[in-house]
């Protein structure tokens, strides 16, 4: 198991090893990321709670990859290693800021609509064109979901 205080102990050492396993850990944050896959990575027998795995999983390899990132000496990202990273990181990121956005709107209901609807739009006007498929088919159920609540289209407000 993973053990952060292992990174903190051994700083800019962790680094010299992390390069051999960050295509790894893109592999793992795509084979986590439920916008790219129904299947579940712990679908094992023996693991209760899979998508409680899958989460600790994705936290452990973006705090790994913090580490080595705030301990890393220059040169250490190059331009391979970063593409590599980018976009597996960048598609958790946003596909994750959706479902807290949806459980928010669940949670307040129509609160959520005077709180935090005005400081969304913007955001969700963005990802309403997503590069990534399922980041934009995600946003349209929280759009939809919202519509649901105020009764009109929000797409009236994406435009400037």
């Amino acid at each position: 198991m993973y053990d952060p205080s292992i990174a903190e102990k051994l700083k800019g050492l962790m680094t010299l090893f992390a390069g051999y396993i960050l295509k790894n850990c893109a592999s793992l944050l795509d084979a986590n990321n439920s916008s790219k896959t129904d299947q579940l990575f712990f679908e094992e027998e023996g693991v209760e709670d899979q998508r409680g795995s899958s989460v600790q999983l994705v936290k452990f390899i973006l705090d790994c990859l913090q580490k080595c990132l705030l301990y890393s000496t220059k040169g250490f990202i190059d331009k391979e290693r970063f593409d590599c990273l980018m976009q597996p990181i960048v598609d958790q990121v946003r596909f994750a800021a959706l479902k807290a956005l949806e459980e928010l709107h669940r949670q307040l209901g129509e609160e959520f609509i005077v709180l935090l609807l005005p400081e969304s739009i913007p955001f969700l006007a963005e990802l309403m064109e997503d590069e990534c498929f399922e980041v934009e088919q995600q946003c349209q159920h929280v759009v939809s979901e919202i519509e649901s609540v105020i009764g009109e289209p929000l797409q009236k407000y994406f435009e400037p």
